[in-house]
């Protein structure tokens, strides 16, 4: 599998950007079932999740992903999908709202 290697320039709020206070990360995205598994990692935190396209606007390398490393990627976003949805349930029932 082929992922894609690029840099995008994040910013933490619009006065920064407007200051060009950006700072630059480099992203893969990597294309799974007519979407993207996207991931990075910044201020040591990871970041995965699926996109529609990826976000870059610049040069892209095309780097090779192990099989099983995919996999992995697969069920930790399926993971995290159940589990966001089960907090926003319990959160719902205790506060009221949507369900």
């Amino acid at each position: 599998m082929k992922a894609l290697k690029y840099k995008i320039t994040i910013y933490e709020s619009v006065l920064g950007y407007v200051h060009g206070q950006g700072l630059e990360i480099t992203e893969l995205a990597i294309p799974i079932d007519n979407e993207y598994i996207v991931m990075n990692y910044v201020s040591n935190k990871l970041n995965v999740f699926k996109s529609k396209v990826p976000r870059c606007k610049g040069v892209e390398v095309e780097v090779d992903i192990n099989d099983t490393i995919l996999k992995d990627l697969k069920k930790f976003i399926s993971l995290e999908t159940t589990l966001k949805e089960k907090v926003y349930n319990i959160i719902c029932n205790i506060f009221g709202g949507k369900n």
